[in-house]
């Protein structure tokens, strides 16, 4: 399901983004450039945007959602959490436009599934549930995109750019740590061998010519087609 943003939210998440340089947490993924770092966290605030205005639109669902938190924490402090729905705290994942995987560094959680750090108030971190939302920048954020002006100069880049998202699905977190599959640190990383990885089946540990092609740390991975739930579906059963 497509969502449509408001006026002003995708200038809001290109701005937090761009204020994420060197703000980013050490060794939790690979060594990345600033624009690569914009590029990420603005598909990820994005994602988080979008949800957003999905429970607000469906109020029928559930209680409109608070508002997205837009501040730059200090480096190595994580964020309380992504999203608050009533009582339960959403983790949102953005993922790129083909593809369909959660996917969570096996290093964040301790062996029985609880999260390894603390948040920015020194607490444990808490999931109720995981949103995997599909974000597509059309075309996609490179080196050249960190300093705009304005909106409208984004909107206007390389030809005339688009925006869209789609909400893949929702998992709870304890039927997330139940069903999880392991993808092996150095895998290639391409649409089939995920597919494996999720079938628990043997996968393509070769060496590929750039840093992309290869999963530089282990993860938890869900294939989202298959093992997670439509959201609109999921929370009207959950309140009949």
């Amino acid at each position: 399901m497509g969502q449509i943003f408001k006026k002003g939210q995708v200038w809001d998440c290109y701005k937090f983004a761009r204020n994420m340089k060197g703000k980013h947490n050490p060794n939790m993924i690979m060594e990345r450039e600033d624009w690569e770092i914009f590029r990420d966290d603005f598909r990820g605030k994005l994602g988080e945007v979008a949800v957003k205005n999905y429970f607000d639109e469906n109020v029928d669902i559930l209680t409109p959602a608070g508002e997205i938190d837009f501040s730059v924490s200090e480096r190595g402090q994580w964020d309380q959490f992504d999203l608050k729905v009533e009582d339960k705290i959403l983790s949102i994942k953005s993922v790129k436009v083909k593809s369909k995987f959660l996917m969570i560094e096996t290093s964040r959680f301790d062996k029985f599934g609880n999260y390894a750090y603390d948040n920015e108030n020194n607490e444990k971190i808490t999931i109720d549930y995981y949103v995997l939302v599909r974000v597509d920048i059309d075309p996609e954020i490179d080196k050249y995109d960190l300093d705009y002006h304005n909106i409208t100069e984004f909107w206007k880049s390389k030809n005339g750019r688009k925006v869209n998202t789609e909400i893949l699905g929702i998992l709870s977190h304890s039927d997330f740590w139940n069903i999880k599959h392991i993808a092996p640190k150095g895998m290639r990383c391409n649409i089939k061998n995920l597919i494996l990885a999720c079938n628990e089946e043997k996968v393509d540990m070769s060496l590929g010519n750039n840093k992309t092609e290869n999963l530089q740390k282990e993860n938890y991975i869900v294939n989202s087609e298959l093992e997670m739930f439509d959201i609109e579906q999921y929370f009207k059963l959950k309140n009949k």
